[in-house]
């Protein structure tokens, strides 16, 4: 490749013949790392779901999503299974090839994801954009739910009969495997929805906590001095606490309960205040829920309309210029109505309706 260069006095130099590769550009394409990205950009497309925007291969998506979906409430069901039956040499060894399919595919399904992050503009920086992709929340819950299989299987088999390798304590590490269902997060978003209720209602629930704790700490304090005198299991006020707890919310374990007849009249009196009461965060959660949805579906048509205006736009921008004097027949609102002129070039004076 040749350059021109000149010296400081602006005298021109011979050319210089470099030999250094240039850059990838649309002139000159790299065929092996022009595959390399179109795999990336695929696997990327694959990886975002049948559902995404980006998706565009609709097949092996929803192979990927089901297969996911499946091994996920599998492995629940095995999980639960495996606790109650006796020790069987049988189930365990298709138990444990089972789980060995699930973290190879779980393991394959986050590489892929963490290798194609790139593909966002978010993540776009090869390492720095990757660190961050991992550290998202919906990817952090699929290393949570990654990693317990990886040590369950890491572990070796307790020889003391434990149906749990590696003994009592470190088994407490299959626990864990539950969190295969947070997977689920990611198609069906349950805990943003419940995040954004909480950051819609948050006031309001906040005000309710303030005035259950007033509740709780006056009514623990009236039992105890109530019931003290004769009653030992009113022993203290965070024991009576307790009593408020299941008083307030309606519960009623029976294990502490007033004896005296000022004692119980004040327990009557807590119950119905209690029923009263957490009526309204359960409506304040509810309503959120509602608006929640609501605004969902809102953005969902406002989106649709935005790609309607889209296509409407690049069918102006590439058709031919308007005439003078012309009327679209298209019903986009006023709003639009700059953003049409401007796209066929006609005068801001004309009607679009």
């Amino acid at each position: 490749m040749y350059g021109n260069y000149t010296t400081p006095d602006n005298r021109a130099m011979e050319p210089i013949v470099t030999n250094r590769t240039p850059l990838l550009t649309p002139h000159r394409p790299d065929k092996g790392l022009s595959a390399y990205f179109s795999w990336r950009l695929w696997c990327w497309q694959v990886m975002a779901g049948p559902t995404s925007d980006v998706s565009q291969s609709n097949f092996p998506a929803k192979v990927v999503e089901v297969t996911s979906l499946t091994l996920i409430v599998v492995n629940a069901v095995l999980i639960a299974i495996d606790s109650s039956t006796p020790d069987s040499s049988v189930f365990d060894r298709c138990y444990f090839f089972f789980e060995l399919l699930s973290v190879a595919f779980f393991s394959l399904e986050y590489a892929l994801r963490l290798w194609t992050a790139v593909e966002e503009a978010e993540y776009a920086a090869p390492l720095h954009g990757r660190v961050r992709w991992a550290l998202s929340p919906l990817n952090l819950l699929d290393l949570m739910a990654l990693l317990p299989y990886v040590v369950d299987l890491a572990l070796p088999d307790n020889p003391g009969g434990n149906k749990f390798r590696g003994g009592t304590a470190i088994g407490l590490v299959r626990l864990l495997r539950l969190f295969v269902l947070l997977r689920l997060e990611r198609k069906f978003t349950a805990f943003a929805r419940i995040h954004a209720v909480l950051r819609h209602k948050g006031e309001e629930l906040l005000v309710t906590a303030f005035i259950a704790l007033i509740m709780l700490v006056t009514s623990s304090s009236m039992v105890y001095y109530i019931e003290n005198p004769s009653n030992d299991t009113f022993s203290d006020i965070p024991t009576a606490m307790w009593w408020a707890v299941t008083a307030l919310t309606t519960v009623g374990y029976g294990d502490i309960c007033p004896m005296t007849p000022m004692g119980r009249f004040f327990g009557a009196i807590t119950a119905f205040v209690g029923v009263g009461f957490f009526a309204m965060p359960a409506g304040i959660i509810s309503s959120g829920f509602v608006e929640a949805m609501m605004d969902e579906k809102r953005s969902k048509v406002m989106k649709d309309v935005k790609d309607i205006v889209d296509e409407e736009l690049m069918a102006l921008r590439t058709a031919s210029p308007c005439p003078e004097n012309a009327l679209f027949n298209v019903s986009l609102g006023s709003s639009n109505a700059a953003a049409l002129h401007a796209a066929c070039e006609a005068p801001p004076g004309e009607e679009v309706l």
